[in-house]
């Protein structure tokens, strides 16, 4: 049983990871050169980056943040059977390659546990590593071609409501132009729709979670997400989110809180990379996994 509660903690937290944090680079380049965003506006750098990134060949990424969710008295997350209260620290890094394919090493600390694996996308196929083993879910296809790294990063600059540029920075030895805006929540929480669904609450599908969004206004005020985008390429290089919705009741009554923070760093863009996955890897329904917490 423990061995189990340790894989679904590390699915659930690379989940996650994917869903918010999971981004994407570019060509190659070392970020050097002359200054192309001078006359962009802060809209047409976050779409020029955002196509840049959809582009890229492979990308390397580093990733660090916190999560919290706090559960209506008597709620749990389905399958996982704990509270998630107390925030849950992660970290990571690993490789995406065009079309299909990534490869992320994940840890997490989960109510004093500490937890690692390694979820990898080949195609249509999944594989968990954890524990010293290899598995495979058996995950529908449509559901493994949702994990797109290279789909995150317009999907995250689509979360920036009103965005603004706030000044040049370097940023290991790259000069970027820092571009930021407060969190729409409506955008935010549609995309979060199979996260904030999995809560049990009454509004599942995206439109209908968007809607409940609208309800939310400016609690959302400490939400907001700042990416640094190179000036000499307009690819991106950092991604800041923090996102904290203090009345999750609005979206779903088994939803008191919910706060999301990561920095995700953008590294090795189309370098030549390998991403395979374990041979030998023994078969696991996520279905039965989750079964099995649940019992």
């Amino acid at each position: 049983m423990r061995r189990t509660l340790t894989l679904c903690i590390v699915t659930l937290i690379a989940s996650l990871v994917l869903i918010v944090a999971g981004c994407s680079g570019g060509s190659d380049g070392d970020g050097g050169g002359p200054d192309i965003s001078g006359d962009l506006t802060a809209p047409q750098l976050l779409e020029k980056s955002a196509a840049n990134a959809k582009a890229a060949t492979s990308y390397r990424i580093a990733f660090d943040g916190e999560a919290a969710v706090g559960l209506a008295q008597g709620a749990s997350v389905p399958g996982v059977g704990l509270s998630l209260d107390d925030p849950i620290p992660f970290s990571g890094e690993g490789p995406a390659q065009q079309p299909d394919r990534f490869s992320f090493d994940v840890s997490a600390t989960v109510g004093g546990l500490p937890v690692q694996g390694n979820l990898t996308r080949v195609g249509d196929q999944l594989f968990l590593s954890a524990l010293g083993r290899d598995f495979a879910l058996d995950a529908p296809a449509a559901q493994v071609r949702r994990l797109d790294a290279f789909d995150a990063l317009p999907t995250l600059a689509g979360w920036i409501a009103e965005p603004r540029r706030v000044g040049n920075e370097d940023l290991d030895g790259t000069s970027t132009v820092k571009v930021t805006g407060r969190v729409d929540p409506e955008a935010a929480v549609g995309d979060l729709s199979p996260l904030l669904s999995a809560f049990g609450g009454t509004a599942t599908s995206p439109d209908e979670l968007r809607r409940a969004a609208r309800q939310l206004g400016t609690s959302l005020s400490d939400s907001e997400v700042t990416a640094w985008i190179g000036t000499a390429d307009l690819l991106p290089r950092r991604i800041d989110v923090r996102l904290a919705i203090p009345d999750g009741a609005r979206l779903s009554p088994q939803l008191k809180s919910l706060t999301f923070s990561t920095s995700v760093k953008f590294s090795e863009f189309g370098k030549d990379v390998t991403i395979a996955g374990p041979s030998g890897a023994s078969p696991l329904k996520i279905d039965d996994l989750t079964g099995l917490l649940g019992g």
